[in-house]
């Protein structure tokens, strides 16, 4: 039965076997590798991509080695799915082929029993009982393009964002609701794209139209990682004689207004901080009409930080408290105070343990 391609691959087959051949081990002359012509490699009722004889002081093993020209989280866990099955029909041990293994993949596949050689000098052989070999650190020699690149950052990552309100969906409808419901509108292809990428890298699972997010923790991670500040058309510091509250109330409706991740911080976590208070603004200049003479722009003094920005993201799945007060989302928060010093990072993970609680509901 021959094998199906399914991942529209940067390198093919030909390619990645002698790349492989003529690429030294990553353990040096103590490891030798020897990769099997490919059309000897053949095992009981299915076509391998490769056969790999690996010696290590004295002990070798053989290895049917699945081989995938991409090297996203989800080709090679299929990968090594596929390459567990032909190992048990080959008497062999499973291996994976890729152009890239980074760390998260290695932590995979020793956590499936699975060993990996990748074309950049990074690999991983393990032999359950007898071998755990492991090189790693090396960088990607093949860069590949990935489905919305930016799906962590920006307005785009309301879509992942979403996830960590409410963690599944019966269809990609549901998420856009979702997503209106809670204060933003995103365009279908953003909606697509990003999910694209979360499989990709293995954060959601779909199974028929049921889509499910499998990893809130590494979502967060990647969130936080890929943050930065939203761009602003004004920053100004003002001094007013209004409490938050009715500040709040006096805002027009047609302006948002939001405090900053930041400023969030004590309707989720437990502190205190010494700052100015600074809320998100989309229009400075209505805001300011509003307030009429309680705005008094100054640098000396100053009780509240305006910032004017029209990012989305920051607005997103906002939470009003009781005394009106609009307070930024607890991802936003996380998001923030895991960017900042020492002390915010704490109370980042407190921030962090309420997102992750929330899933549970």
């Amino acid at each position: 039965m021959e094998k199906m391609e399914t991942d529209a691959p940067r390198l093919r087959l030909p390619e990645i076997a002698e790349l492989l051949r003529e690429s030294p081990s990553p353990w040096g002359e103590a490891v030798a590798i020897e990769v099997q012509d490919v059309e000897s490699a053949r095992g009981a009722d299915r076509v391998l991509d490769l056969l790999v004889r690996v010696t290590w002081n004295g002990l070798s093993r053989t290895f049917a080695a699945e081989a995938k020209g991409r090297s996203s989280p989800s080709t090679v866990r299929a990968a090594a799915q596929q390459a567990e099955e032909y190992a048990s029909s080959s008497n062999s041990l499973p291996m994976v082929v890729v152009p890239y293994l980074g760390d998260r993949q290695v932590r995979m596949l020793i956590e499936r029993g699975v060993s990996g050689l990748d074309l950049s000098g990074n690999g991983v052989i393990v032999v359950p009982g007898v071998m755990l070999l492991c090189r790693t650190g090396r960088p990607n020699q093949y860069p590949e393009s990935q489905p919305a690149r930016f799906a962590y950052r920006g307005s785009t990552s309301i879509v992942p964002r979403v996830f960590l309100s409410r963690p599944e969906y019966d269809s990609v409808k549901q998420i856009r609701e979702e997503i209106k419901t809670r204060g933003a509108v995103v365009a279908p292809s953003t909606v697509s794209k990003a999910l694209a990428r979360m499989e990709e890298d293995v954060l959601v699972q779909r199974s028929g139209d049921r889509i499910v997010l499998v990893q809130p923790e590494e979502l967060l991670d990647r969130l936080a990682s890929s943050y930065r500040p939203p761009r602003s058309s004004r920053d100004i510091s003002l001094r007013t004689s209004l409490p938050l509250p009715e500040l709040f109330a006096r805002r027009p409706s047609s302006v948002r207004l939001t405090l900053t991740g930041t400023a969030s911080m004590p309707e989720y976590a437990v502190g205190a901080r010494g700052d100015v208070t600074a809320v998100y603004c989309d229009s400075v200049r209505k805001l300011k009409d509003a307030l009429g003479i309680a705005w008094e722009e100054t640098d000396r003094f100053a009780d509240l930080r305006v910032i004017e920005t029209r990012n989305k993201e920051v607005y997103f799945d906002a939470r009003e408290r009781s005394d009106g007060v609009v307070c930024a989302s607890p991802v936003q928060a996380y998001i923030e105070l895991n960017a900042g010093d020492k002390r915010d990072k704490q109370m980042a993970m407190q921030v962090r343990d309420r997102v992750m609680a929330g899933l549970d509901r």
